[in-house]
């Protein structure tokens, strides 16, 4: 039943994280004493020095960040064992909390190293930021409609 409701909402999700891959969660440009300046893009998977093209990764969040594109994937494929659904969409939604936090750590950490440079830090967040919490109210709503479905399949069940 890949036309579910829930599975639009599912592949919306796989689709959302993993624009994370391409785009930059947030630009720092930073200027040092010489009056040199230079560009670092934070990415859910490294952090790119754009005028050395250094790349520094980040383990952990590339990890989540591949977990939570496959998770919601296998999660469709699923559509006969509900039960099995709604438990794999919990963890899909404890997945993309640790994301969302890894993020925001980054992003603080990132921040407090920029602001410790002189004289002027510019730190750029962009739209990627929200991208976690927006892939949870979807999976959210995934959630309810396996949970309607595996209602409806009771009721049919207790008429025959």
């Amino acid at each position: 039943m890949i036309q579910r409701i829930q599975s639009v909402y599912l592949f919306v999700t796989a689709i959302l994280m993993s624009l994370l891959c391409f785009f930059p969660l947030a630009e720092f440009v930073f200027f040092t004493d010489g009056g040199e300046g230079g560009v670092n893009k934070l990415f859910a998977w490294g952090i790119i020095e754009v005028t050395t093209g250094n790349i520094i990764p980040v383990w952990y969040t590339a990890i989540l960040l591949g977990l939570t594109i496959l998770l919601p994937l296998v999660i469709i494929f699923l559509y006969k064992k509900r039960w099995l659904q709604m438990r794999l969409c919990i963890v899909q939604i404890i997945l993309l909390l640790g994301m969302q936090i890894y993020v925001v750590m980054y992003l603080l950490k990132i921040w407090k190293i920029v602001k410790g440079m002189e004289p002027v830090n510019i730190p750029v967040l962009s739209i990627m930021d929200m991208v976690p919490l927006v892939s949870i109210i979807l999976v959210i709503l995934a959630l309810r409609g396996i949970f309607k479905d595996q209602t409806l399949i009771k009721s049919l069940n207790r008429i025959r």
